[in-house]
C-alpha cells in the first residue's frame, strides 16, 4: 500500500482560522481517497489532507458526520479549493461505481472554469482509463466514468440543478451567492441517496451578495448552534495591510509554495484593496447583524427619501410574554419609489398596565382606526391566539399566520433587504431587534426566532408578518396613504 504521508505546508488546525467539526466522528473515508489519488500521481499538502479527513468524517453509523447540515468552507481565491475538492470527488467517483455529482456555481463563467479544471484532472495518464467520455453539448457539461459515475456541471443563474434525483454529492461553488430558494430547488435531489454530502464553498460575501445561506450557516457554526456542520475558514486578520506578505500566508495556505507572489499581486491589482481583503485574503466584513445581514447591508436598506409614504398598508402585531414582555405593531406596504417599506407604529416593553390583553388590543385598534384599516395580522401561536376573539369582538378581521408563512416572510424579507427591494426607516426599536436577532432553521428556510435572539425581536417579527401578507395579498382593497415615523 502506498504511503499516505502528505507534503509539508502546515496542518489544517494550524493554518485555518476556524475548524469547527461535527460531533460523533469515529472514522473517515479520506484514506481510501488519498491512496487512490497517490496511485494516480497526486499528493496533497498537509492542510488539504486535514481538510479531506474532516470532509469525509463519519459517525459510527458509517454516514458522513456532516451529512445533514453539510460542509461550509470560507476560502479565498487562488488557494486551490477547486483542485482539492475536485480531486476528492474524482477519486470518490472511481471508488464508488454509479456515483452522481452535481457541481454548480452561480455564474456560467465560473462553472466553465471548474469544468476545464476537472477536465485537466481526468486527462492525467493514470486517471484517463477510468473515464468513458467528457461531454459538452448544448451547455450540458459532464464527465462520465466507465463505472457509471457522473459529474455534471452547470450555473444556477441558468437554472441548472432542478429536476435531478438520487444525487450523492452536491457542490455549491460561489456559495456566497446562494439563496435559500436555490438551496430549496436542489437539496431535495439528494433525498434518496444513501449517504449524501452537500459542500458549500466560497469567499466572504460582498455587502450586495444574496448570501443568507452562507452567512447564516457560518453564524450558526461560530455560535455552536449545530453539531452536524463542518465549518472551515481561512482568513487573514481583520484590519490587515493588503501588502503584508505575512497576512497573505494567513489568508492563503498555498502561498508561496503553490500560489506565487505574482498571482496574488495580479489579483490584488484587478480587485482593488477592499475586494482583495475579502476575496483574496478571506476577511469577512464587520460582524454580521444578528447573523442575518452584514451591518452595511442593513444600513444601505434605510430609505433615503425624507417623506416615505406607505400605500395600502398591512398592519401586524407581535406579542412577547414571559419575564421580558413586549409588543410591537408594524406596518408594511408599497411606496411611490418602487420599493416596499416596513415601519414600526408602536412598541412598548415593561410590566403592569401594558400587559393586559385589553390594553394591547386598544393600542392596536388606535393604530388601525387612525389609518382606516379593519384587519390585523398575527402569528397564530402563543399569546396572539388569545387576542383573536378580542379583535373580532371589535369588528376587526384577524389573519393568523402559520409557521410556513413566517418562514416565507423571514426568508423573503431577508432577500428583500439584501436587494434593497424592502427598506426601513432607521427606527431604533427595529434597528435594535435586527442587531441581536437570531434564526431557527426550519424545513425549507428559517424563521426569526425569539429563543435564538439576544434581544427583543417583536418589532422584527411584526414587520416580517406585515410584509409577508402585503406581498402575498397585494390586492386587498385598502386605499390609504399614511406616513409612519
Amino acid at each position: 500500500m502506498p504511503s499516505r504521508r502528505p507534503t509539508g505546508s502546515g496542518k489544517l488546525s494550524e493554518l485555518a482560522r476556524h475548524v469547527i467539526l461535527p460531533s460523533g466522528i469515529v472514522s473517515t473515508g479520506w484514506p481510501a481517497v488519498c491512496d487512490r489519488a497517490r496511485s494516480c500521481g497526486i499528493v496533497f499538502d498537509e492542510w488539504q489532507d486535514g481538510l479531506g479527513r474532516a470532509m469525509l468524517a463519519k459517525r459510527e453509523s458509517g454516514l458522513y458526520a456532516a451529512g445533514i447540515a453539510g460542509i461550509l468552507i470560507s476560502i479565498a481565491r487562488q488557494v486551490g479549493k477547486t483542485f482539492t475538492v475536485g480531486v476528492m470527488i474524482v477519486m470518490l467517483c472511481i471508488i464508488f461505481p454509479g456515483m452522481k455529482v452535481l457541481w454548480t456555481a452561480h455564474r456560467s463563467r465560473t462553472s466553465d472554469e471548474t469544468f476545464k479544471t476537472l477536465q485537466g484532472i481526468v486527462a492525467r495518464k493514470k486517471i484517463a482509463p477510468h473515464i468513458e467520455a467528457v461531454r459538452q453539448a448544448n451547455g450540458q457539461q459532464e464527465i462520465a466514468f466507465a463505472n457509471g459515475s457522473r459529474i455534471l456541471f452547470g450555473a444556477r443563474e441558468s437554472g441548472f440543478g432542478r429536476g435531478f434525483d438520487d444525487v450523492d454529492v452536491l457542490v455549491f461553488d460561489e456559495a456566497q451567492i446562494l439563496t435559500e430558494k436555490a438551496l430549496d430547488d436542489m437539496v431535495p435531489s439528494t433525498n434518496v441517496a444513501a449517504n449524501p454530502l452537500i459542500i458549500m464553498m466560497g469567499t466572504p460575501p460582498k455587502p450586495t451578495d444574496p448570501s443568507e445561506v452562507f452567512t447564516t450557516r457560518r453564524a450558526e457554526a461560530l455560535a455552536g448552534d449545530t453539531d452536524d456542520l463542518l465549518y472551515v475558514e481561512f482568513s487573514a486578520d481583520r484590519g490587515a495591510n493588503p501588502d503584508d506578505r505575512a497576512q497573505w500566508r494567513k489568508g492563503n495556505p498555498s502561498y508561496p509554495h503553490r500560489t506565487p507572489e505574482s498571482s496574488i499581486l495580479r489579483m490584488k491589482r484587478q480587485l482593488g484593496d477592499e475586494s482583495f481583503l475579502r476575496e483574496g485574503l478571506g476577511i469577512w466584513d464587520e460582524d454580521t447583524v444578528g447573523g442575518i445581514f452584514p451591518a452595511s447591508v442593513w444600513a444601505r436598506a434605510r430609505a433615503e427619501e425624507k417623506d416615505v409614504r406607505i400605500t395600502q398598508p398591512t398592519v401586524a402585531l407581535d406579542v412577547r410574554t414571559g419575564l421580558e414582555q413586549s409588543y410591537a405593531i408594524a406596518a408594511a406596504g408599497a411606496t411611490e419609489y418602487g420599493y416596499d417599506i416596513v415601519a414600526i407604529a408602536k412598541h412598548e416593553n415593561g410590566t403592569g398596565q401594558q400587559w393586559s390583553r385589553d390594553y394591547i388590543v386598544a393600542e392596536t385598534l388606535a393604530v388601525l382606526k387612525s389609518r382606516d384599516l379593519d384587519t390585523v395580522v398575527m402569528d397564530e401561536y402563543g399569546e396572539n391566539a388569545h387576542l383573536r376573539p378580542l379583535f373580532e369582538d371589535e369588528g376587526i378581521d384577524v389573519i393568523l399566520l402559520k409557521l410556513a408563512d413566517m418562514r416565507g416572510g423571514s426568508v423573503g424579507i431577508s432577500n428583500g433587504i439584501i436587494n434593497r427591494d424592502v427598506r426601513h426607516l432607521g427606527q431604533k426599536p427595529l434597528d435594535d431587534a435586527v442587531k441581536g436577532a437570531g434564526k431557527r432553521t426550519s424545513t425549507g428556510g428559517f424563521v426569526f426566532s425569539q429563543d435564538h435572539s439576544t434581544v427583543d425581536i417583536t418589532t422584527l417579527r411584526a414587520a416580517t408578518a406585515a410584509w409577508w401578507v402585503h406581498r402575498s395579498q397585494p390586492n386587498r382593497e385598502v386605499d390609504v396613504m399614511e406616513t409612519f415615523a
